[in-house]
């Protein structure tokens, strides 16, 4: 009985494997170019086409011409003190914080004792934490041009020119974001664990770099503006029809055959770049030594966590763009390839099987070639991992000591993958841990994701006994 049933699929896999190895050569070509084109174009590109666009000698803006609004779910964190601390620095007119959840409340009297700076306004939710609504809640309080709207654990460079440097490219009409690019904070320990994570951050952040410089350079397009800092045209986000998409962005799991879910909390980072673009707007990157913030990543198991969320917006959002965004392809063909048709082969694990079986495969077991096709994995397992030492070559620059990292890096890639195939299975989960954590309290644990309260413009605009 069971033979009976496993006979076809045998007979299946035998067809499959046949025909494998008779076009092994074709499919190993077109696997390896589809991976490396992408690779050695970004390399390539980053290092030769991109150039920041410069300071004017009379520029049109300052930095009185931008206001700063940040959503926290915590006023007490040592790490939101030194973002403030560090953007305070700077002559902005205003720092709007928008803070949501039920540990804020107690927190207010202490956070007014450590920072008196008039320029501070704190709006305090009432409603579940969510970073669309409450970066919103802020916009009636911005009456500035221009605003940076970011997270609360990067820290400004206390270079003078670092908003000038991002305000260049906005004196373009048809720009309406720009963003800096970012450098994990080096945390200085002995080798460990610990310094292992933090290793592997700052590389996840060289690579975004990089991709941002290449894909910008070549066709304009860029992944995301990410949530960790944007400047941004203000009207931007005053408009009606932006701000009711932005609040109402729904997703339906399985391709539009399982569970909607929303409004979206989530990927409003991905919404806002789609949006300017779609509305035929630029976004700029500016990469220069002036524009570059010192972010600090998750600590494990909280580096871990991001991993996961990443993933899990990428498969919900190339989803949407490969089935209804096809726009982009006409305006962005290298980033549409590169970021959206290249996020569904993104698996170095499975990457790497299958070209070493096509390789296999092209020999056909002939034993007289067994020494030579040896030769050839070699050479395969040369260029692979002498391509990913490469990306990270300039960490290993800056500290040689962290080569002691790679091997654990190398493993860490194929970790990686297995987190991106078990986030494809789990990506109609949208809430993070940060969240849930502002929501508790003693016997209550709270579930934001699917919360429609229409109220939530009803807040109590506590400022902190200040005014802005």
């Amino acid at each position: 009985m069971l033979r009976a049933i496993l006979t076809p699929f045998q007979h299946f896999a035998s067809e499959v494997w046949h025909w494998t190895t008779q076009h092994s050569l074709a499919l190993f070509t077109a696997l390896f170019l589809f991976r490396y084109i992408r690779a050695i174009s970004n390399l390539l590109a980053a290092r030769f086409l991109y150039k920041p666009i410069p300071i004017s000698a009379t520029p049109m803006y300052t930095t009185r011409d931008v206001t700063v609004v940040i959503s926290t779910t915590s006023l007490s964190q040592r790490g939101i003190h030194s973002v403030i601390r560090s953007i305070l620095a700077h002559d902005i007119p205003s720092l709007i914080l928008t803070t949501s959840g039920m540990r804020i409340a107690s927190q207010i009297a202490n956070f007014n004792a450590t920072f008196t700076d008039p320029r501070i306004t704190v709006l305090r939710e009432v409603d579940v934490p969510n970073i669309r609504r409450q970066v919103l809640a802020a916009m009636p309080r911005v009456k500035t041009p221009f605003f940076v709207r970011q997270d609360d654990h990067t820290d400004w460079p206390q270079n003078v020119d670092f908003i000038p440097s991002l305000l260049a490219p906005l004196e373009n009409e048809k720009v309406a974001a720009v963003g800096p690019v970012a450098e994990a904070c080096r945390t200085v320990c002995p080798v460990s664990f610990k310094g292992f994570g933090d290793f592997i951050g700052r590389a996840y952040l060289q690579g975004r770099s990089r991709e941002f410089r290449a894909s910008t350079s070549i066709d304009g397009g860029i992944s995301c503006l990410e949530g960790r800092f944007g400047l941004f045209r203000t009207s931007v986000f005053t408009d009606q029809e932006f701000i009711h998409a932005y609040t109402n962005e729904y997703y339906t799991e399985w391709w539009g055959y399982g569970k909607r879910r929303g409004p979206l909390n989530a990927d409003d980072d991905i919404f806002h770049t789609k949006w300017i673009f779609k509305k035929g707007w630029s976004i700029k990157i500016q990469a220069g030594r002036e524009s570059v913030l010192i972010s600090e990543l998750g600590r494990w198991p909280q580096y871990f966590e991001q991993t996961l969320r990443w993933s899990r917006t990428g498969w919900r959002t190339n989803a949407k763009e490969l089935t209804g965004d096809l726009w982009r392809w006409r305006r962005f063909p290298y980033s549409f390839y590169a970021v959206v048709v290249y996020a569904w082969g993104k698996n170095s694990l499975l990457h790497d099987i299958c070209l070493f079986v096509l390789l296999g495969a092209f020999s056909g077991g002939r034993e007289e070639e067994v020494e030579w096709w040896i030769v050839w994995y070699l050479l395969l397992a040369a260029w692979i991992v002498g391509v990913r030492v490469v990306k990270i070559f300039p960490l290993l620059w800056r500290e040689p000591r962290d080569v002691i990292y790679v091997p654990g890096y190398l493993v860490w890639i194929y970790v990686n993958a297995l987190i991106r195939i078990y986030a494809f299975w789990t990506c109609g989960k949208t809430e993070w841990r940060t969240v849930e954590e502002a929501m508790m309290s003693p016997g209550r644990r709270v579930t934001f994701e699917d919360e429609e309260d229409e109220t939530w413009m009803e807040r109590d605009s506590l400022l902190a006994g200040r005014s802005p």
